[in-house]
């Protein structure tokens, strides 16, 4: 099997942040349903899993390799900031998202989001981490846009 097929271009990674960040929306408007959501960390796990890989999109589409993703960068959110920020990426507010995204990647690495720990945690707001994922993902769509031979409909 090819290295890079199409699922790992850089609409195939927008696509599936696109995804998290609806399942994220999705799960929100149902917090106070019956049965209801027991932790919210499930909605911060679902917004930054899917700002790193809008991160990841972005990337691929300014040339990134898959393996470099991987090996390189891994799930590292500051890394993947930096590395598009020196690809000129443009995201409104970019000072109060960094400060977010460097919070929930300091978050990230320790497992927090997949996993019950007692105690108290100091979490950004989440409508401001769902304000950073809807800033991300408008910033990075033209860029995975422009990467098709054609456009779309």
């Amino acid at each position: 099997m090819p290295d890079e097929i199409e699922r790992y271009g850089p609409l195939g990674f927008y696509h599936l942040a696109e995804d998290f960040y609806r399942a994220a929306v999705h799960t929100a408007s149902l917090q106070d349903a019956k049965p209801r959501l027991h932790y919210s960390l499930v909605l911060y796990h679902l917004h930054t899993h899917s700002i790193e890989v809008t991160l990841k999109a972005f990337l691929r589409a300014k040339g990134i390799d898959v393996k470099a993703l991987k090996n390189k960068f891994s799930h590292g959110m500051s890394g993947l900031m930096a590395a598009a920020t020196e690809r000129k990426l443009k995201v409104r507010k970019p000072k109060r998202s960094l400060q977010i995204l460097e919070r929930l990647d300091q978050l990230g690495k320790v497992q927090t989001f997949r996993y019950f720990e007692a105690g108290f945690l100091s979490l950004p707001a989440l409508d401001e981490v769902q304000q950073l994922n809807e800033r991300m993902l408008l910033s990075i769509r033209p860029a995975c846009i422009a990467t098709l031979k054609v456009a779309p409909k």
